[in-house]
């Protein structure tokens, strides 16, 4: 496994995990990263848990899952009260909690739970915090209104169920300014759902490589068509009329595709589709802002893709030694969050079954800052060796001169016996004026 150039860098973590959420307030103040897993479902509930980091004072906080195994999370604001919340999948339970970050340290407390029926795989929360949806192994899509922190978790109520995907859901996502939700799924389908349920468009999803001749016969007759897993999916704007797609077989490479909605016909319409990896991607996030979209896939690789320019900007090459399982983009990219380092934002981060954290920047190595002394010491320019034997040679004749002065002067040291005894030698010595023999 080759290890990203820093200031990237793979953290060691204690558990394999399975679920990753990166949360920050608008105005960047409070930062907030949780990541659930653990050891498996044995009765000692060996390494289960959720850890939150909250950035902004660099603390952590560990909520135990028992014998369960927390498999998605999400971190999130409610409004109007601004209160902050986990929802985590745990098992066939959604458990939310609530999070507080005082004086006193940061701290959590249970604010409810609702038991889905079945296998709980993926969730979303509207952008209101006060709806979710969870989708489920066998293929539904449930909607449930949550109820105030404080009241009964009976309170809790299924407002409408999506039907229609055969397998289990892999992605879901809100629109922010309409009441469509979007799901894609191992069935090799997404769906744009309208609020009761009802789907409003069904997006077919393709793994043929459109830069490839795709006219050829294949070799083997009859051969079983590949299975479609659509392992991701978002909406790419705030109406909900532009879609996101990630799409792959159990092997081979892995397709993005942009969806727009078609007023006339109200159905999704494929925009462009790109072979963006050679190997299956099996997690996908979007940023908050909708501007960067990472993609981590079975090899390990992570990928950061500009969704505006439609291209990978930042490749990670097999950072992990697993498949990834989850990865979580910076929610706002143009804006300072708690917790960043000066000069180095992290991008993305990601996590596996490895047990290792991935922290990802597409910014450069940072230079070394200089001290005051250092800053000085670099201006002031440096001694050549000319310069340097001339010291020596000026240091040799001073020496000369002292020692010639206490010598011949040591009873007189008055200017004139240093000028004409030791300086300059008087008209009258022998071999100045006259010959010395």
């Amino acid at each position: 496994m080759p290890l990203p150039k820093p200031p990237s860098s793979v953290q060691p973590i204690t558990f394999p995990v399975f679920g990753l959420s990166w949360f920050a307030t608008p105005n960047g103040e409070e930062s907030i990263v949780a990541y659930g897993g653990g050891g498996g479902s044995a009765k000692t509930g060996f390494s289960n848990k959720i850890i939150v980091q909250f950035l902004k004072n660099d603390e952590d906080i560990i909520i135990s899952t028992d014998v369960d195994v927390c498999v998605c999370l999400v971190v999130y604001q409610e409004f109007p009260s601004e209160d902050i919340f986990i929802l985590a999948a745990i098992g066939k339970t959604i458990r939310r909690y609530f999070l507080s970050n005082s004086e006193e340290g940061p701290s959590f407390s249970k604010a409810g739970e609702v038991n889905v029926g079945e296998g709980c795989n993926t969730l979303a929360v509207h952008a209101m915090g006060q709806v979710f949806a969870v989708g489920c192994d066998d293929g539904p899509v449930h909607v449930y209104q949550m109820a105030p922190k404080d009241a009964p978790e009976a309170s809790w109520t299924r407002l409408f169920s999506c039907l229609g995907h055969e397998k289990t859901v892999c992605g879901i996502s809100f629109a922010l300014r309409s009441d469509h939700i979007v799901s894609s799924a191992k069935d090799g389908t997404a769906r744009v759902w309208k609020q009761g349920g009802e789907c409003l468009s069904f997006m077919k999803c393709d793994i043929t490589d459109p830069a490839e001749n795709n006219n050829k016969t294949p070799k083997t007759k009859n051969r079983r068509p590949p299975q479609i897993l659509v392992r991701g999916c978002a909406f790419g704007d705030l109406e909900g009329k532009l879609v996101f797609t990630i799409a792959s077989g159990r092997k081979g490479k892995a397709f993005l595709s942009k969806w727009s909605l078609n007023d006339a016909t109200n159905e999704f319409e494929l925009v462009v589709r790109t072979a963006i990896h050679t190997f299956p991607i099996s997690s996908m996030n979007l940023s908050a802002d909708g501007s960067l979209l990472a993609l981590g896939a079975v090899n390990g690789t992570i990928l950061l893709v500009d969704v505006t320019e439609w291209k990978v900007v930042k490749k990670f090459n097999e950072l992990h030694e697993l498949p990834v399982t989850c990865v979580a983009a910076r929610p706002y990219m143009t804006m300072p969050l708690a917790g960043d380092e000066e000069g180095i934002p992290l991008h993305a981060r990601s996590a596996s079954a490895d047990s290792k954290m991935g922290l990802l920047t597409m910014s450069k190595k940072r230079k070394r800052r200089t001290t005051a002394a250092q800053e000085i010491k670099k201006q002031q320019p440096g001694m050549s060796l000319p310069m340097l034997l001339w010291s020596m040679l000026l240091l040799y004749l001073v020496s000369k001169f002292v020692n010639e002065t206490i010598q011949l002067c040591r009873n007189d040291m008055s200017w004139n016996c240093i000028r004409y005894d030791v300086l300059l030698a008087p008209s009258t010595r022998p071999g100045i004026a006259m010959k010395p023999y």
